[in-house]
């Protein structure tokens, strides 16, 4: 005798909500990594409101998605119970039918059970679980992320629709970029190709004495590199730049939205693992990744000639710490996984993504 299907297998697709809210807190490249969650669960319930709850800056990039009805600011960290108390009524009216916590933290679990939605789906981690009528095994292959994403949906039975990620830029954004682009003079050189040296993490970053190398070597190719800063510049990507003079041109002070549309101009963007990757990416932009600390299997769209990642493997690493083990720089050790991504392998591997070798 078969036995029953329990709560979490019995599949969602023949559901007909009026309204969803999907939670996704925090980081940029993660709200990036869930727009093709977004356009599945939208292909699968067009007739249903869909609400993106996130933080404010990762969400300025869903706007004009046509897939979102509604975007809503979660209180930033730190916010005094009685801004989260309010947020939890607030939710409490929307009267969702159906919920995705794509965070599961704490504080995610709580405004999934504020909601009071009659389905709500999560991971299943040991405490928080309790908080989801639909509880997810959490994902133990290592794999991209947008598939880790969509397999919260498959669990459940609602078919993906890829793992292409998208971003919507308005007109008057494309048309500020392009002009933007002409005046940084990027017409001279023959590849629009953009340096991300930034990274939120130390830990993350390929060492500017190897960025300096690699902009000597387009520079003999005739290509003048568009480089991106973070605000603050904590890594010194500024005085770097201006030390190079005429073989690189700096991008100028931008919003988020404003550096997608910078980033929507360009061939190619080499950087870090970080958001401007998971942004061109999204935008259709090739990219070159070098990853240090994390897994480009994990962060990297996978079987895209368009996306190139490198990657090297001490006997440390990969290991997701936002420090070195080997804190100390000039440690032996330090670093290791980006000081051996060498030079030479980066400009090959670019010439092949762009084809130019």
């Amino acid at each position: 005798m078969a036995l029953k299907p329990t709560l979490a297998e019995e599949p969602l697709s023949q559901l007909e909500p009026r309204k969803i809210l999907l939670i996704r807190l925090r980081a940029i490249g993660d709200v990036v990594l869930t727009t093709p969650l977004i356009r599945a669960l939208k292909r699968q319930y067009p007739q249903a409101q869909l609400h993106v709850l996130t933080d404010a800056l990762p969400g300025t990039l869903l706007a004009g998605n046509p897939h979102v009805d509604k975007f809503l600011q979660a209180p930033p960290r730190g916010s005094s119970l009685g801004a989260q108390l309010s947020q939890f009524r607030d939710l409490r009216r929307e009267g969702y039918d159906l919920v995705f916590d794509l965070f599961g933290n704490p504080r995610s679990a709580w405004m999934t059970l504020a909601t009071g939605a009659k389905t709500r789906v999560g991971y299943a981690h040991r405490f928080r679980k309790v908080a989801y009528t639909h509880p997810v095994p959490k994902n133990q292959v290592r794999k991209y992320q947008v598939d880790v994403n969509l397999d919260v949906l498959r669990h459940v039975g609602i078919p993906d629709d890829g793992l292409q990620t998208e971003l919507f830029l308005t007109d008057a954004e494309k048309t500020w970029s392009h002009t933007a682009l002409w005046d940084l003079e990027s017409k001279r050189s023959k590849l629009k190709i953009g340096l991300n040296p930034t990274g939120s993490w130390s830990a993350k970053r390929w060492p500017l004495v190897h960025w300096t190398e690699l902009t000597e070597r387009l520079a003999g190719k005739g290509i003048r590199p568009l480089v991106f800063w973070s605000p603050g510049d904590p890594e010194g990507v500024k005085p770097w730049a201006s030390a190079l003079g005429d073989k690189v041109v700096l991008a100028p002070p931008t919003d988020l939205r404003q550096m997608a549309a910078l980033i929507s101009g360009l061939d190619c963007l080499v950087g870090n693992d970080g958001a401007p990757q998971h942004i061109a990416q999204a935008l259709g932009v090739k990219t070159l990744t070098l990853f240090g600390p994390t897994w480009g299997l994990s962060w990297n769209p996978p079987s895209d000639s368009r996306f190139g990642f490198l990657q090297t493997f001490p006997s440390c690493g990969p290991c997701d710490r936002t420090l070195c083990l080997n804190r100390e720089d000039g440690k032996p050790g330090y670093l290791d996984c980006l000081n051996n991504i060498q030079v030479g392998l980066v400009e090959e591997t670019l010439g092949k993504i762009m084809r130019f070798v």
